[in-house]
């Protein structure tokens, strides 16, 4: 079983929750700090969620908000099991790009002189297709399986042969 601990440094190279540098596991929503620590995302174990806030002093847990996740901590959890922290980070940049669709509906909306632009889904999926191959040729290189060539040798003939 994956610990906090593996599942926090997969978030982080991910960056999901959004926006965090550090995650930080507590019990219940009774110990959310009163002043929180900067870009920090607190996770609550006995809900799952994973909660933050903009306030910097006098934070109470009403002030704390659930942030969204793209992928749960179970499957981040058996990808860790059966493969490893790397190969799970991985998975997780290929599971983000196949959720995108749901999150980005509009390109473009214009009202009067201003105009507001998002990024466009097939850019938001090519950029974590490309992380995930990072990922991917970076864990190759690390296992020293980066080249996907072999060689044989044949065991040479001695003294002309048959003698």
């Amino acid at each position: 079983m994956a610990t906090f601990s593996q599942i926090k440094e997969v978030r982080l190279r991910v960056d999901d929750p959004a926006g965090f540098q550090n995650i930080l596991e507590l019990d219940d929503s009774g110990d959310l700090p009163a002043v929180p620590a900067p870009y920090t995302a607190y996770k609550l174990t006995d809900t799952g969620a994973y909660v933050a806030t903009d306030l910097e002093s006098g934070a109470t847990a009403a002030n704390y908000e659930r942030q969204d996740l793209r992928v749960s901590d179970t499957r981040i959890s058996a990808w860790i099991d059966a493969y490893s922290v790397d190969q799970a980070e991985c998975k997780a940049l290929s599971a983000i790009a196949t959720r995108l669709g749901a999150e980005v509906r509009l390109r473009r909306v214009t009202g009067g002189s201003e105009t507001t632009e998002w990024t466009a889904l097939v850019e938001l999926y090519s950029y974590y297709r490309e992380l995930s191959q990072e990922c991917k040729e970076r864990y190759k290189v690390e296992q020293g399986n980066s080249t996907g060539r072999y060689g044989t040798s044949d065991q040479p003939e001695i003294a002309g042969g048959e003698l």
